[in-house]
């Protein structure tokens, strides 16, 4: 893990955390550029000591960088090859004078670069430091970017990596380049070595016009999370092994780069995670905690459930950096569980990466999503009802999801498709798979039947109302354009834990709150629920069921009282107002730092709806928008909440599970339900448990003898049973 701390292989940089750096940067030059004049040769077997600055390269052909061919950006034509050696020899006057340096890459496919013999970089190569041929393959297909339009990778070397490798007088930069294959249609090869000085004299070349003065990141008043990934390409698949260190010196308390990794220090497996937003250049990642022998390790990070499934979601196209973290607070809000959220600051070798959040992953565990583990023994009776995480997501085909029987509309091209999420189709048998589409394909047709409201033989049957509300209501107020869609969750635990439909966890609300400029998305008014009318031609479609359970007078009375309840509690203007304010004070320092990284205010970044040319502008239009959609739907809020016990049954809602529970049964409510007393009755009226009221809570019911019992909160009671 030491690696972590001297890495040199430091992949798409334009930032750096050394201290060294220390503001005394005059200027930045050029020591190479790729159109000077280098030596070059194919090589057909292996060279001993070439990437040296002893090595005698007299007999190698020469000319102008970058080396290539058939991409139209090749200052010199080589044949094509499954690999060449390029060397520029160049004269440093005095190393004292230089204070940082950072080496420039437009390849296609992979290379190593060396200094005086020592590796200072690589990409699509294997892990640094790790031996290459001449005849290697690169990794995969890496695309050049400067003859397009684009930047090249950045690589950053402090003053202490620099001043053990250069020297006054003559330095060698020595570079192999590697094609995917020896038959590849182009290769290309141009570097740069760019040096900021601390003296106005001016010794070397100008540097390109594209090139970004690196930015100092040293220290942050939020967690900073350091991934180093031994030279290796973070991917969409496979996942490759790396490291991870988290520096957080708890609340209140400065985090510095120089810090020793404190909330974790190891291995991680990662991978690049998101659909329209893989495009994006601030990339967003999957990872799983793991020992050094590759196996899962459950940890607790920020003081999260120890898991071993973790997200870094990075805002992007929202500029708030607010959308995603407030969706989940206030999902709990509701009394649900969605994921747990902290803001860092990351640093990808040495790259800084701006503001992320780290994040739950959606999955069954106990803290998470808690229903039962189903296993492939599971098979009959109570044990093949649950659990299940289905999904509703972009789907390209294959045998990972079953189709629903029924339309989105009358007359819709395409399907919808339900997608096994956890456990996925892999682990499971025919009997579960058979189950669940089973299940959904009866609430489908009660829900779509004649007396599809009955209690007994209608869709209330099958799902949990609350949760079919609960879930409406945040993609209503965030008029969510992926809402219902997209992104979607719903899941099902055993039959003796409950065993309805219940809809959530709440995810990527990115687009939604206004931030979209399509399909309605950045309008105050009218419904989320209604896609399929504003955008029928969307390949992806909203299922009937909302459609036909805004028909029901029963589920629009609860809707109601529900949003009345929460306009008054969690969803309260001056509530929300707060929270925004509250968010935006913790970012202060760290937005500044995250939009010098990514300078995109004042830019469209699909699919803004509105461009604002400060942060302040962007969360001045958040609240605009949000305070205006709150309005709009207090007006048009379907139902009546005077109908006898629903305002009652639907404000002080709450729920527990598992039911039967044995040692450990959670409690879930809503905020506004916050120190009341959750008290347990047995069944003589007898108090045998106390506690107040916290989201999220668990009871310790272990003690509790076998039997019924009766759970209160806030006026409302649950019947539950501990069994032994």
């Amino acid at each position: 893990m030491n690696r972590l701390r001297s890495t040199l292989f430091l992949i798409l940089v334009i930032a750096c955390f050394s201290k060294t750096k220390a503001q005394t940067i005059d200027h930045w030059e050029s020591l190479v550029l790729a159109s000077n004049t280098w030596k070059w040769i194919e090589p057909t077997g292996t060279i001993a000591s070439w990437e040296t600055s002893g090595f005698n390269d007299v007999s190698w052909s020469s000319g102008p960088g970058g080396m290539g061919y058939a991409d139209g950006d090749d200052g010199t034509t080589i044949p094509a090859t499954i690999s060449v050696y390029m060397r520029r020899t160049f004269t440093v006057v005095d190393t004292s004078l230089i204070e940082y340096a950072v080496f420039n890459a437009d390849y296609d496919d992979g290379f190593v670069a060396y200094l005086n013999g020592v590796e200072i970089a690589r990409s699509f190569m294997g892990l640094g430091g790790s031996a290459t041929t001449w005849n290697q393959a690169a990794d995969g297909n890496h695309e050049a970017a400067l003859y397009t339009g684009g930047s090249p990778d950045y690589f950053t070397l402090d003053k202490a990596t620099l001043l053990s490798m250069l020297v006054n007088g003559t330095n060698v930069l020595a570079i192999e380049v590697h094609n995917v294959d020896a038959f590849s249609s182009d290769l290309t090869g141009n570097f740069y070595l760019n040096v900021g000085v601390s003296t106005s004299t001016v010794t070397y070349s100008p540097v390109p016009s594209w090139f970004v003065e690196p930015m100092v990141f040293t220290d942050s008043d939020l967690p900073i999370i350091v991934l180093d990934t031994r030279g290796q390409t973070i991917l969409d698949d496979p996942r490759i092994v790396i490291d991870m260190g988290i520096i957080y010196n708890g609340p209140g308390v400065r985090n510095y780069m120089s810090d020793p990794f404190n909330e974790y220090n190891g291995e991680i497996n990662i991978e690049l995670r998101g659909s329209s937003s893989a495009g994006f250049p601030k990339q967003s990642y999957s990872l799983e905690t793991q020992d050094t022998n590759d196996v899962a390790l459950d940890v607790s990070i920020f003081g999260m459930p120890s898991e071993n499934d973790w997200v870094l979601y990075p805002p992007y196209t929202d500029k708030s950096l607010l959308q995603n973290f407030m969706t989940y607070e206030l999902g709990r809000a509701q009394g649900h569980w969605a994921p747990r959220c902290r803001y860092v600051e990351l640093v990808v070798n040495g790259d800084y990466r701006g503001i992320y959040i780290f994040m739950e992953k959606i999955k069954r565990d106990g803290d998470r999503v808690d229903i039962a583990k189903l296993t492939p023994t599971d098979i009959s009776g109570d044990d093949v009802t649950g659990g299940y995480i289905l999904k509703i997501d972009k789907f390209t085909g294959g045998g990972d999801a079953f189709t629903s029987n029924f339309e989105s509309y009358a007359g819709a091209w395409q399907d919808i498709y339900f997608q096994y999420h956890d456990p996925k189709l892999s682990e499971m048998v025919v009997q579960q798979t058979n189950y669940i589409q089973s299940y959904v394909d009866d609430f489908e047709t009660a829900l779509n039947g004649p007396t599809f409201s009955d209690a007994v033989t209608g869709y209330p049957n099958y799902i949990e109302p609350i949760s079919f509300i609960d879930y409406f209501i945040m993609d209503e107020v965030a008029r969510n354009v992926d809402g219902y869609r997209l992104s979607t969750f719903f899941y099902k635990a055993k039959d003796s834990d409950g065993g309805k439909l219940h809809m959530g966890p709440l995810w990527d609300f990115n687009i939604a709150w206004g931030n979209a400029d399509y399909c309605n998305g950045g309008l105050q008014t009218g419904w989320a629920y209604q896609f399929n009318s504003v955008c029928g031609g969307d390949s992806y479609q909203i299922p009937f069921w909302w459609e036909k359970l805004l028909t029901d007078t029963t589920f629009t009375n609860q809707l109601k009282c529900r949003w009345e309840f929460l306009r008054n509690h969690s969803l309260n203007t001056d509530t929300l107002m707060n929270m925004i304010d509250s968010l935006v004070l913790m970012l202060d320092e760290s937005q500044v730092r995250n939009y010098q990284r990514w300078p995109i205010l004042g830019t469209y970044v699909w699919p803004n709806n509105y461009v604002g040319a400060t942060y302040a502008d962007e969360v001045a239009y958040f609240k605009f928008w949000l305070t205006g959609r709150l309005t709009w739907l207090d007006a048009n809020m379907p139902g009546n909440c005077t109908a006898t016990g629903i305002a009652e049954q639907t404000q002080t809602s709450f729920f527990t599970f598992p039911n039967p529970a044995t040692d450990v049964m959670y409690v879930r409510g809503d905020v506004s339900q916050t120190n009341m007393p959750v008290l347990i009755r047995d069944v003589s009226g007898k108090i045998v448990y106390s506690s107040p009221f916290a989201v999220g809570m668990s009871l310790d019911v272990h003690s509790l003898a076998a039997g019924v019992y009766y759970v209160s909160l806030g006026g409302s009671t649950r019947k539950i049973v501990i069994s032994r």
